[in-house]
């Protein structure tokens, strides 16, 4: 009787997974939260386009919220500020309904795709209110394509009457983002051309969409595909943080990102490409040539011949001369670029760095003390990523060490802005702790905050420059802070405790699930 019974119920539990999605299921909890986050979201941006849309202010050149009458005490800022955070709450929600989700029916697949689709449209037609640095990379892309000119060498200062003047603002400085961005950024946008602003503006827009959709798929890939994968992709693409500074605010952050997990996944397989991808990600932005010491010491640990890891510095090398002769104009490129990469920086923000530096600036201490510190705030960014080194070579995984590399330059070396969360975001995606997870919720929640609060800080908080300077900071560099400090105190605990730090334990399973 008992072996009838047990064989039944196998028979009838095989009869369900034939049947498939056509077989009839109950709704549970987690699809339902899952569909209702995935509505918030996109119904939360999409309200905002009544205020934003490119319809409404496209002839408006640098139209941002402090354009708005009433700054944070108009009812669009103010309500902005509260969708935000409700996208970023939903979002939250939606990550743990999907680890909880048994099976997901086509058709709701079908809808969550859609209403990506819809969200990611709607930030194609929102104006980039929260940074205009589209329109310089717009003004770069036209001189060198448009008027045939290195913008390394040359400027449009001398272009005032083209009608694009108006919506930039370093009309007279030199391109400080590397010839890979101008050589993978330039030829899709020749479609749209360059003859319109709004149009060229939709046009890299929709290029950040396809690169979004791209790095979720190798993030999908590096994690093995499945649940695993599908939760690393959510973790990116419904991220509204993400959705707003990589496609609303169309930063070039995200084609770098793109390239470092090409990167990572090359690395993760053994590849000779690890290398020229990851070059190629630093001659977009710089600083990702911080996490080349982390791919070396990852690869020898990997038991890669000398012979192999000469190949991949080799052809690394070889990408990098093959991008930069054609601008090289004699050295007149790499004045130009260091002038302008200077020049980029001079400005304050809410890094420890940049704060250091702006307090020492006040009080008039000299240049040659403003330089020391900043030396030692590279000498510090540069033990610490030895000490990351180190720890990957005695086996803890090379995910996290990325992670901390870049939030540790920065810290240490970098200004910092709500959109160099992109690469954090996309990085944690790859294999995400319980710590990191944490990290990214709370980062998305204030970095969405960045711009409303940060505009009520300068406008109606009666603070000093300085002083709005680290409240920023109590959004962008105190959550790095505390995730690195608790990080340590985790490891240290474990330690003490004679146990295995969490991470190594699972260093050859990054589909692992930690929640």
């Amino acid at each position: 009787m008992g072996r009838r019974a047990v064989s039944l119920q196998i028979h009838s539990t095989n009869a369900e997974a034939e049947q498939g999605d056509h077989a009839p299921r109950t709704w549970n909890r987690p699809a339902l939260l899952l569909l209702a986050s995935a509505l918030v979201i996109t119904a939360a941006w999409a309200f905002l386009l009544q205020w934003f849309s490119l319809f409404e202010h496209h002839a408006t050149p640098k139209f941002s919220l402090d354009k708005i009458p009433g700054r944070f005490e108009s009812t669009e800022v103010r309500t902005t500020a509260v969708l935000v955070a409700l996208s970023a709450v939903a979002y939250v929600i939606g990550y743990l309904a999907l680890l909880r989700v048994r099976h997901v029916p086509r058709w709701l697949i079908a809808v969550l795709a859609g209403l990506l689709a819809v969200a990611l449209g709607t930030q194609v037609l929102l104006y980039p209110t929260g940074a205009l640095d589209v329109f310089n990379y717009i003004m770069w892309l036209k001189l060198s394509y448009s008027y045939d000119l290195n913008p390394y060498v040359a400027t449009f200062a001398q272009f005032e009457a083209d009608p694009l003047r108006p919506w930039v603002f370093l009309h007279r400085v030199h391109l400080f983002y590397g010839p890979a961005w101008l050589l993978l950024t330039g030829p899709p946008l020749l479609l749209f051309g360059f003859g319109d602003v709004m149009t060229a503006l939709v046009g890299l827009k929709l290029l950040n969409c396809a690169l979004l959709l791209g790095t979720a798929w190798l993030i999908f890939d590096y994690r093995g595909g499945g649940r695993a994968g599908w939760t690393g992709a959510y973790l990116l693409l419904a991220n509204p943080l993400m959705l707003w500074e990589a496609v609303g605010n169309a930063h070039n952050d995200l084609l770098m990102t793109t390239l470092i997990i090409a990167a990572a996944l090359a690395l993760q397989r053994a590849s000779v490409l690890a290398g020229p991808l990851l070059m190629m990600a630093a001659l977009v932005k710089l600083f990702a040539i911080v996490l080349a010491p982390l791919f070396v010491v990852a690869a020898l640990r990997a038991g890669w011949p000398l012979r192999k890891i000469a190949v991949t510095l080799g052809l690394s090398l070889a990408l990098a001369v093959a991008l930069i002769a054609p601008f090289w104009a004699g050295g007149d490129m790499y004045d130009g670029f260091r002038e302008a990469l200077t020049t980029s920086q001079i400005y304050n923000s809410s890094s420890p760095y940049s704060l250091v530096r702006e307090y020492l600036t006040e009080r008039n201490y000299t240049e040659a003390t403003v330089d020391l510190a900043r030396r030692a705030f590279i000498g510090v960014f540069g033990l610490a990523v030895l000490a990351l080194c180190w720890r990957v070579w005695r086996g803890r995984p090379v995910e996290p060490a990325l992670l901390e590399t870049l939030m540790l330059f920065l810290l240490c070396v970098s200004l910092l802005y709500p959109w160099y969360l992109i690469p954090l975001v996309a990085v944690v995606a790859l294999r995400p702790s319980r710590m990191a997870l944490v990290y990214v919720f709370a980062g998305t929640l204030l970095g969405l905050l960045y711009h409303p609060l940060s505009l009520w800080a300068w406008f109606n908080g009666h603070f000093s420059v300085m002083q709005v300077h680290l409240f920023e900071a109590l959004l962008l560099a105190i959550p790095m802070l505390l995730f690195m400090a608790a990080e340590l105190a985790q490891a240290a605990y474990l330690r003490w405790r004679g146990r295995q730090p969490t991470e190594a334990k699972v260093a050859a399973r990054p589909e692992a699930d930690p929640v």
